[in-house]
């Protein structure tokens, strides 16, 4: 049962079960929550670093040759790149979310790993190539081959299928504009229930709009 659908965004009623109970976080659950923070950083901008988020369904789309992959990084522009603060781009590696975090001032990305590999790291520089490729005249020169390094101290999962929720609270740490200690985050796995819970919650009430269309529309098929 579809709940709501805004662009490329939708959202249905298994997806929701997914996110309150132990399934995967997938491409849509972490599109829709960077909606979520760009909400936030609407209503309060002083809280929210300026970001530019890159959806991890360009590449799969790409690589599945759909005709409407570049939808999702028509964007991306020197523009948008020059006016953001940090660079958020989840990456789908291994069957395992992790997260890629560029400060552009500063020229380098962070990698946020809740399970870390080196096999992980493995295709990050692949991913930024692709990404240069498509959009080549909205990064600055040497954009793939800017510094990444590990990101220090955050926590870490201690199960194989909580990722993905690590990855969303990764996003929405960094985009915060309040200094963080890891060292203070370090009951995450403990917290789940109630991370899943919040994302839910914060996703439906981002959405709201598109659930109350997609009700009436429910409404008046039944009339």
């Amino acid at each position: 049962m579809l709940i709501f659908e805004s662009g490329n965004i939708s959202m249905s009623r298994g997806d929701v079960d997914d996110l309150l109970g132990q399934g995967w976080v997938m491409d849509n659950h972490l599109n829709a929550y960077s909606v979520v923070i760009g909400a936030k950083r609407r209503r309060t901008p002083q809280k929210i670093r300026s970001f530019l988020y890159v959806s991890p369904n360009h590449e799969y789309y790409k690589r599945s040759n759909a005709r409407n992959y570049t939808t999702l990084i028509s964007h991306i522009t020197e523009e948008a790149v020059n006016s953001s603060e940090i660079i958020i781009m989840p990456c789908h590696l291994t069957s395992h979310w992790a997260l890629l975090v560029c400060w552009i001032k500063e020229q380098r990305w962070e990698f946020f790993d809740s399970l870390p590999s080196s096999l992980h790291r493995a295709g990050i520089r692949a991913n930024l190539k692709a990404l240069q490729d498509d959009v080549p005249e909205a990064f600055p020169e040497g954009f793939v081959n800017w510094p990444v390094a590990d990101a220090v101290g955050v926590p870490c999962q201690d199960n194989s299928w909580d990722c993905g929720v690590f990855v969303v609270k990764f996003m929405e740490v960094i985009s915060s504009t309040e200094t963080v200690s890891w060292a203070d985050q370090k009951n995450w796995q403990e917290d789940m229930p109630r991370f899943r819970a919040e994302i839910v919650a914060e996703i439906f009430k981002t959405f709201s709009s598109s659930i109350s269309e997609s009700i009436a529309r429910l409404d008046s098929s039944d009339a």
